[in-house]
């Protein structure tokens, strides 16, 4: 049995993490047309450690099945920081293994190393309902987003 490997998003997961970002854009079914241009320029920022953006990816049998992306900020009104989930995502046939708990655990711990007082995750509503597993793994609901297309 072979054991996922979850690390830092390197040079050579660019072209694997565009796939991913592809299929998850697509998957997730946002009204933002797919750039990618940008979004090589997204990984490319992380990776080289220019953005505030970390990727982290789930390799399986030297193939990258999976990625959470997230990024550490200051608050508004405080210098306390937050982590924010931009992204998560396996692979369709690779889901229901360990790969996703590993990765939002790697998220976490990256999380923590910076500082931050509370980490977010965010759902869309859309697709499978993760409000158990969230619950679950000790997420509350605090907010909600509503967005209206123009």
């Amino acid at each position: 049995m072979s054991k996922v490997i979850i690390r830092e998003a390197e040079e050579r997961d660019v072209l694997d993490c565009l796939i991913l970002i592809k299929n998850f854009a697509k998957e997730s079914k946002q009204p933002f047309k797919f750039d990618t241009r940008k979004t090589l320029e997204t990984i490319n920022n992380s990776v080289n450690n220019i953005s505030p953006v970390k990727f982290f990816v789930a390799e399986l049998n030297s193939e990258v099945v999976g990625f959470i992306s997230a990024i550490v900020y200051e608050q508004l009104f405080s210098r306390d920081k937050t982590a924010d989930e931009l992204a998560w995502y396996v692979d369709k046939s690779h889901r229901g293994g360990t790969a996703a708990i590993r990765l939002l655990k790697a998220y976490e711990d990256w999380a923590k190393n910076n500082g931050v007082i509370c980490i977010n995750l965010s759902h869309i509503e859309d697709l499978t309902d993760l409000t158990k597993l969230y619950n679950r793994l000790g997420y509350r609901k605090i907010e909600a987003t509503f967005r209206r297309d123009v």
